[in-house]
Parts: C-alpha cells; sequence; structure tokens
C-alpha cells in the first residue's frame, strides 16, 4: 500500500478554546411566589409577554410586572422570572425536556398506567387513563391528575411537573415507572421514549428572600437585575433582597408605595433605610398607585448595548410606559429626594422620571456601566490568557498584550459614552485624557522576586474619565435697551 504524505509533511493544527462570553448586564430576575413555577424548576426565560400569558393569568402578579417590563420602549428582550416558597412548598418531579408533545399521539392511549410513590403512599395507576378526549397538553396532564389520589400534574409547555400532595419537608415524591397493566404511559411522560430523564425535589419549608435569591443564584447566577411581585414592597423581604445584591455584582429594583416615603420626618420607610444603609446597588422608585414603576425603569435600562456607540443613556427624563404619574408638593419633593428615591411625574406638560439615583445617591447608570466594564476587562483578560495556543510571556512584551487588551475595552467605553476625554487627577498630577483612559502597567524588572516567581503579571492601573450626563441647566441672559 502506498505510504502516507504525512510521513514526510506531517500538519496537525491546534484549535483554541472558545471565548469566555461577555454578560449582557440587562437580564431581570423577577421573584414571584405562585405555583406555576415549581420550586423544583425555580426559574424560566421568557422573550416577550406572549410567553408569560401562557404560563400564567392575566391576574398573576408576575403577568402584571413582565406586562410592564415588556411595555418599556426600546422593548428589553428577555426576562426571568423564578419561585420563592413563600409558604411551605411540596415535593415535586420534573420530568425531561422534549417528552411526547403532541396531544393527538396521547389520544391514541385509552389505557394509560403509571406507578408513582407521593410521600411515603404508592399508587398503581392500571389501565384508567384513557386520553381520547384531550384537546391540548394541558388536557393529557389533566388526565394523569385525575388518576392520582393525591398530588397533581402541571403540562409546562415543554415538560411535565408531579406535585406531592403535602407540603413541608416531609413532602416527598418518586420518580414514575410502568403500571402493572395497561399502556405505559412513563417513558412519554419523561422523554419521548428515550431514557428516563428527571429530577426530583423534596419539600421545602417558607423560604426568606435570601434563602431565595441563593437557591435561584445557585441554578442560574447570570441575571444582573432583581425585583420581586409585589407581596416584597416595603417589607422584611425588600431589605433582605437589597442586603443580597449589597454583596454581589446584582441591581435590586425596588417599588414603593408606602405613604411615609413622602414625609419628611418617617424614618420607618424603606427608601430612607436604605439611603441610611448608603445601598450602591438598590434603587427606590415611589407611586401612589402602580406596583412596579422599578421594573419599568430597570427594562429601560436593561435596553443598553454597551458594545455599540453612544448607547449609554441617563435615566433621568425617561419615560415609564404604563405607569401612572404621581403629582407631588415640593415638600414631598424634598422628602423624596432627601432619601434618594425616584419618582415619576410631571415636569410642566411632560411626564418623567426623576432623579435616577441608587440609595446612596450615586446615579443608577454610573454604577451599571461601572459594572460592565469591571466584567468586560475581566473577561477579556481572562480570554487573552486561555485561548494563546502559547504562553503570554512575563516580559514587558507579555505584559503589553494584558495592556493592548484593556485598552481596547477602554476604548469601547468611550465609544459607547461611558468614558469621555477630559481632565483627570492621577496622584499628585493633573493631567488631560485626550482618549479617555490611560492604561500604565509596571515594568517586568521592577517586580519583586516572590511576585515573579508565583507568575504574576506586573501591576497594571488604568484611570477612565467618566463622560457623566447633564441632568439640569443654569442660564443667565442680559438684556440691555
Amino acid at each position: 500500500m502506498p505510504l502516507p504524505i504525512s510521513s514526510i509533511v506531517n500538519v496537525q493544527i491546534n484549535v483554541s478554546p472558545l471565548a469566555q462570553q461577555r454578560a449582557g448586564f440587562g437580564l431581570l430576575n423577577l421573584v414571584g411566589v405562585s405555583d406555576v413555577i415549581s420550586i423544583g424548576e425555580r426559574y424560566r426565560l421568557y422573550n416577550n409577554i406572549t410567553g408569560v400569558a401562557a404560563d400564567f393569568a392575566v391576574t398573576d402578579e408576575e403577568y402584571l410586572a413582565a406586562s410592564t417590563y415588556f411595555s418599556q420602549s426600546p422593548r428589553p428582550t428577555e426576562l426571568m422570572i423564578s419561585r420563592r416558597a413563600l409558604t411551605d412548598a411540596s415535593a415535586s418531579l420534573v420530568c425531561g425536556l422534549n417528552a411526547e408533545s403532541d396531544y393527538k399521539v396521547w389520544k391514541l392511549v385509552t389505557d394509560g398506567s403509571l406507578k408513582i410513590t407521593l410521600d411515603g403512599g404508592a399508587e398503581d395507576v392500571v389501565g384508567s387513563l384513557d386520553f381520547s378526549a384531550a384537546s391540548s397538553m394541558a388536557g393529557v396532564a389533566a388526565v394523569i391528575e385525575s388518576g392520582l389520589a393525591a398530588g397533581t400534574c402541571k403540562w409546562t409547555g415543554s415538560r411535565f411537573i408531579f406535585n406531592s400532595g403535602t407540603t413541608g419537608v416531609a413532602s416527598t415524591i418518586t420518580v414514575l415507572t410502568a403500571g402493572a397493566t395497561g399502556t405505559d404511559i412513563s417513558v412519554p411522560a419523561y422523554t419521548d421514549g428515550q431514557a428516563p430523564v428527571a429530577r426530583i425535589y423534596d419539600g421545602i419549608a417558607a423560604e426568606s428572600m435570601t434563602a431565595a435569591l441563593t437557591a435561584i443564584n445557585d441554578v442560574n447566577s447570570t441575571f444582573y437585575g432583581v425585583a420581586g411581585t409585589k407581596e416584597i414592597n416595603d417589607t422584611q423581604a425588600a431589605q433582605d433582597a437589597a442586603a443580597w445584591c449589597e454583596s454581589l455584582t446584582k441591581l435590586f429594583a425596588n417599588s414603593s408605595s408606602d405613604a411615609n416615603t413622602v414625609d419628611p420626618q418617617s424614618t420607618s420607610d424603606v427608601a430612607y433605610l436604605f439611603q441610611q444603609q448608603g445601598y450602591n446597588r438598590t434603587f427606590s422608585v415611589f407611586s401612589r398607585t402602580e406596583d412596579y414603576p422599578a421594573v419599568s425603569v430597570f427594562a429601560r435600562g436593561a435596553t443598553v448595548n454597551f458594545e455599540g456607540t453612544n448607547t449609554t443613556l441617563t435615566l433621568k427624563f425617561k419615560l415609564l410606559p404604563g405607569i401612572a404619574p404621581d403629582e407631588f408638593t415640593a415638600t414631598e419633593v424634598a422628602a423624596m429626594e432627601g432619601k434618594n428615591c425616584n419618582y415619576y411625574t410631571f415636569f410642566a406638560d411632560s411626564r418623567m422620571l426623576s432623579q435616577g439615583q441608587l440609595a446612596v445617591g450615586r446615579f443608577i447608570d454610573e454604577v451599571w456601566g461601572l459594572d460592565w466594564l469591571q466584567y468586560a476587562v475581566e473577561v477579556d483578560v481572562f480570554n487573552l490568557l486561555y485561548q494563546s495556543t502559547t504562553k503570554i510571556p512575563q516580559t514587558d512584551k507579555g505584559t503589553a498584550l494584558i495592556t493592548a487588551t484593556i485598552e481596547r475595552v477602554l476604548k469601547q467605553a468611550v465609544a459607547n459614552g461611558l468614558g469621555a476625554p477630559g481632565t483627570v487627577t492621577v496622584g499628585t498630577d493633573t493631567i488631560y485624557l485626550n482618549k479617555g483612559f490611560q492604561v500604565v502597567a509596571q515594568a517586568v524588572a521592577d517586580q519583586s522576586q516572590a511576585d515573579r516567581e508565583a507568575r504574576k503579571a506586573p501591576a497594571i492601573t488604568f484611570v477612565l474619565k467618566g463622560a457623566g450626563a447633564i441632568h439640569s441647566v443654569d442660564i443667565i441672559g442680559t438684556f440691555e435697551r
């Protein structure tokens, strides 16, 4: 047989690993308490209000909050709705995706059977499940549920979820197996004829907002914003959410209707408490009649594309579609602004949000933008190290590769409007940054021996001049005859 040419010319191609993706910094986690989403499932993602309406009734708070969110213009593209156990929750069996989802296939089964154990009691539903009258997958789930002495079965649009008939830590459930006789429906209920795939979650006791957020974050930490359905407004749960977000790179969007907020003497309202805590990651919006003004504010910020040009914004002056403005006295405005609480009202004939601040007094867009900047630098420098097919040398040339990566991110920060050319003070020097930023790296020769042996990069610092935003103008004119 002929010899391979690789014995003379041998070519091998190395493929670098895929880059770590930057976070979008636009996903809101709306924490609700209805049992549409099981504790085991914990969350669902939605791209529009139509998807939310498929799961929730129009009277559910999750739907009402989502309607406010997707009413914002421009419209955000994604919303996360999650579940908190406000009361004791039941055990759940979450079946796998790709279960048989054509109800017409199920209609052919008139003697369906299965076995399941709920709260320690085994149930053998033998040949009694008749799906011939089903007209939807929800109807299929209803037939299955009718065969259970206790517990429920629901169709979520992509899978079945079984819940036990009790709640709390003693609530238990097991997987489905075939019934003794009749047509086995356990496999199609799992994964369309494939090997059974499911997750079992035991019941839990009622949980605090802190515990719920921690559990949700454990299964999906990609969200940037946190808001709750209205039962948390002006409660300890809101204070817990604010404290939780403060320790992470998250923002808490707090809606308040506590009349004490507009009382300059009040020290009990959450806006005052957040301001006293100096929270950098919580903003409050007061409304006398609306439950979700803060959700609308976050939705507007969520549409910012930090990878674009002139895309950053200030949240002052913004409209909140679907939110009715309030009228306030000068005393009430002073009370809210003294607590760094935002409000939606008329300025002359124009409705707008004021002031776009966090509880500590910083502006929401500034912290939002700096969170993006920090993460963008982290991810891009990580990708430089991770994707390099050879090492990044511990030399001045190697350091230059890192500084060039940082400079690319800072250039984008100037392009999107977060930064701009201007004068800054670095140490005791006042300098003008004509590019809007400066990156300085320590020479390798100046590194300590310990750092060099630990293979650390030389110290790198940068400064970015913030572009800010104009919120008010003083104009003095002179009229001369």
